[in-house]
């Protein structure tokens, strides 16, 4: 690396550091989580869930979701039910519609979810659950839920959180 640039890399991270600095340490994390803790509390009653049974499924953290518990016989129901629930998540506790297909494939592959066919097994569910936006197999690619689609993610979740 020469001078020059190591020169404005060291003021990148000067700079940085100062405005680090400027916000008050704790203060916007607990902003952003009493606003998220309550958007789940709603979910959990929308459900007709506790908010325990509910952190069982979904591993809240400040900007994304985690699926922890997924409901499935084989990798094209999972891959499915995986899919409704993360976009009902995203939807009611970070107010975000429409999620993008690489977030929704790493959280597949986080729960040893094959997603070699992701795009097939989502195809037999669009356009009656799911709305593409975006060209089929693009990192551009993102998903939507439709009002059935909802509805489906809905009983998904409940039937994760109830087991017979």
């Amino acid at each position: 690396m020469n001078e020059e640039t190591k020169r404005i890399l060291d003021d990148h991270e000067k700079r940085i550091t100062a405005l680090e600095n400027r916000i008050p340490k704790g203060e916007l994390q607990t902003a952003i989580s009493t606003s998220l803790e309550e958007r789940i509390k709603k979910f959990a009653t929308k459900l007709g869930i506790t908010e325990i049974q509910l952190k069982n499924i979904f591993d809240f953290e400040a900007d994304s979701l985690n699926l922890i518990r997924i409901d499935g016989n084989d990798e094209r129901e999972k891959t499915q039910n995986a899919t409704l629930a993360l976009l009902l998540g995203y939807r009611h506790c970070y107010n975000n519609d429409e999620v993008s297909s690489i977030e929704i494939r790493r959280n597949l592959a986080e729960n040893k979810i094959s997603i070699n066919n992701f795009s097939t097994h989502l195809n037999r569910i669009i356009p009656s659950f799911l709305r593409r936006k975006g060209t089929v197999k693009s990192a551009k690619t993102s998903y939507k839920l439709t009002i059935p689609g909802e509805v489906k993610a809905k009983e998904i979740v409940k039937r994760i959180a109830l087991p017979e």
